[in-house]
């Protein structure tokens, strides 16, 4: 992909491999829905929880933080982390309800899920819905709801990393993640280069600055990326002029 020559054939390779891009980021957007929901349950909870049983919740979220967060779903600290979350306590990577859910799609095609990064990233040049995103600056959403991606992205390709990892190595999820932001970051300033090359005549989104600010977004939520991963490739102040464009 950081072949410009290979560029073209490098997204026909993954058009034929998922054949439809926009159901798939319809379905990512829906299921981001679903997780944006269980979190507002789970804060609610939470909130409840304090006020109701502060000392329960106390002693529990005190032992919850004494070890690292259980991605490996090591049996002996399963029991902790239910308890945790069953208070509304953020389990974050310990979400083994998640998890076990997500685990059966694993088991059919583990090669498939590895992939995940990169038509996340692809879709950012293929998708009708990255064409056609607008960031309302009253709400502070995507008026398509592409918004809720920036959370789920992280979620879904550090779950499916983690389960799909056979090192269990914390630094396997963190350049998986990596891998998605150099991707996005190649494909969005080739984006930029296109809207001001008059050589270059693709089709660009009808709010370009709407699809770069996306990875600031991103970069927000997801806490195994640092924004210097990011400037590597993209200097803040594109990002910062995109964010003026969208206020201005």
């Amino acid at each position: 992909y950081l072949d410009a020559s290979q560029y073209t054939n490098f997204l026909k390779a993954f058009k034929t491999r998922v054949a439809d891009f926009d159901r798939f980021i319809d379905r990512s957007i829906a299921i981001g829905n679903v997780l944006h929901f269980r979190r507002l349950l789970h804060s609610a909870l939470e909130q409840v929880s304090q006020e109701n049983i502060p000392y329960i919740f106390s002693m529990v979220e005190t032992a919850f933080n004494q070890y690292p967060r259980n991605v490996w779903m090591e049996a002996s600290l399963v029991p902790m982390d239910t308890l945790a979350m069953d208070l509304g306590i953020d389990v974050g990577l310990s979400d083994h309800e998640l998890r076990t859910a997500l685990l059966p799609f694993v088991q059919r095609d583990k090669d498939l899920w590895c992939c995940l990064p990169v038509i996340f990233a692809v879709s950012f040049m293929v998708s009708s819905h990255w064409k056609e995103a607008t960031h309302n600056c009253a709400l502070g959403a995507y008026d398509n709801n592409i918004h809720v991606l920036s959370q789920t992205i992280p979620d879904l390709i550090t779950l499916f990393a983690s389960l799909t990892s056979s090192s269990r190595n914390l630094q396997d999820i963190t350049e998986t993640l990596h891998t998605y932001v150099h991707m996005s970051a190649v494909f969005l300033l080739r984006l930029c280069k296109r809207r001001y090359d008059k050589r270059d005549r693709g089709e660009l989104p009808k709010d370009l600055a709407s699809v770069v600010v996306f990875l600031d977004l991103f970069i927000k939520c997801c806490p195994f990326v640092s924004r210097s991963t990011l400037e590597e490739i993209v200097p803040y102040s594109l990002i910062r002029s995109m964010w003026k464009e969208i206020y201005s």
